[in-house]
């Protein structure tokens, strides 16, 4: 709430791949991004009055860039689920009607191993979201990949020094795996290869089992 809704804002994208879903209430998200959102559950809640820092403005903001990233993607509803009121009548204090977003971050279970990952960076950066991993993030870089059935279509693989963190939650890790960009160039085509030591990267840099990976598989050029 307020300072903690402005953490939240923050928080809630860059590390999208470690909540089941996440609320703001009454804070300001200081230009960052709904991009990496995409496979959480997002409530944001606002006073109609909530005037400072445009607070209210934005939370408008986002929930019409929220619904467009909704309207174009592949899954539709099932993509960028949100919540936002702008709560008529209340200003900073909200006398606690932004709780119904407890009921609906309620309905929402982690998934650690998504088949769509969109992932923009922010002055902040990470080396990992979800299997995707940057051995050099730089602000701003943005990064969409796709897995369907053996394949992965990603773009930017080599502007960005991209790694596949693989599971066999993922996919096959015993099947040929086909990785191209968006235009179709095949980037990578081989069987994963699990080996301990990624295992035990993996688990030592996170302590999360469930989004342990099995196989890396680089595709920086």
């Amino acid at each position: 709430y307020s300072a903690g809704g402005d953490g939240v804002y923050r928080l809630g994208p860059r590390m999208a791949d470690r909540w089941a879903a996440a609320s703001m209430s009454a804070g300001h998200p200081g230009g960052e991004s709904p991009y990496n959102l995409r496979n959480i559950g997002f409530a944001i809640h606002v006073g109609a009055y909530d005037t400072a820092y445009n607070r209210n403005g934005l939370a408008n903001s986002w929930k019409t860039n929220l619904q467009a990233l909704q309207n174009q993607d592949s899954e539709g509803e099932q993509a960028y689920r949100h919540q936002v009121q702008v709560h008529d009548g209340l200003g900073h204090w909200m006398y606690n009607q932004d709780s119904v977003a407890i009921p609906f971050m309620q309905g929402f279970r982690r998934n650690p191993w998504p088949n769509q990952v969109n992932w923009r960076q922010s002055s902040v950066t990470h080396k990992r979201f979800y299997w995707l991993k940057n051995h050099s993030p730089a602000p701003g870089v943005q990064v969409s990949a796709i897995h369907n059935n053996g394949v992965i279509t990603i773009d930017n693989p080599s502007e960005a020094k991209l790694s596949l963190l693989l599971s066999d939650e993922l996919l096959d890790l015993d099947t040929t795996l086909r990785v191209v960009n968006k235009t179709g160039v095949l980037v990578f085509e081989g069987i994963p290869v699990r080996t301990a030591s990624v295992i035990y990267n993996t688990l030592r840099e996170r302590g999360d089992w469930r989004i342990a990976a099995s196989s890396e598989v680089s595709l920086a050029q």
